[in-house]
């Protein structure tokens, strides 16, 4: 199955959960997270603010605020991805590109890509292979590229689908579902 019918019959999917087990498995992932980044030492972390029932990554973004780590979000302007910097998770956003919850872009609070640790990436469908398949745009391959940090995805056990990526696909390091912890192998 080629990569727009991939995309298109997982975001069905993914949009017909019920809030109670995208909360449930949210929950279960944030918390391997969580344990990963704890046991990393990862203290700057760049999150997502979910949207369409992606994995709700707001329980680990509190208790990452909660215990004195660095966390940034994205902005995405002119095709780029720009992390901000956030003290609250809650009531530091508005709606931007596409409808997506961004930080306020304000002087002094973007990140530059070297300051940060570890990015949690969204992706509608990930391989075994730690590639992803996004919402098309390639926004976050180009984001990646050049970023030293660690870099993990977040999905549902059902998202982890077999599919040939591309020459510009750029790979996690480590996926994790509600079921299980993928690391690539390098």
């Amino acid at each position: 199955m080629e990569k727009d019918k991939q995309r298109a019959c997982v975001l069905k999917k993914r949009t017909g959960m019920f809030q109670q087990e995208v909360r449930v498995k949210s929950a279960l992932i944030c918390q391997k997270l969580l344990n990963f980044l704890e046991e990393k030492q990862a203290r700057r972390v760049m999150l997502y603010y979910a949207i369409k029932n992606e994995v709700d990554l707001k329980p680990l973004a509190i208790d990452l605020l909660t215990s004195g780590y660095k966390i940034s979000l994205p902005v995405t302007k002119n095709e780029e991805i720009i992390p901000v910097s956030i003290d609250h998770y809650d009531h530091c956003c508005k709606k931007g590109y596409k409808g997506v919850y961004e930080p306020y872009l304000l002087k002094g609070r973007i990140i530059h890509k070297d300051e940060i640790d570890a990015v949690v990436v969204p992706g509608v469908v990930f391989n075994q292979r730690g590639y992803r398949i996004g919402y098309g745009k390639g926004f976050y391959d180009h984001f990646l590229k050049s970023l030293k940090a660690i870099k993990l995805g977040a999905a549902y056990s059902w998202q982890i689908i077999n599919f040939k990526e591309k020459e510009y696909d750029v790979p996690v390091d480590v996926v994790f579902t509600e079921n299980s912890v993928l690391r690539r192998e390098k």
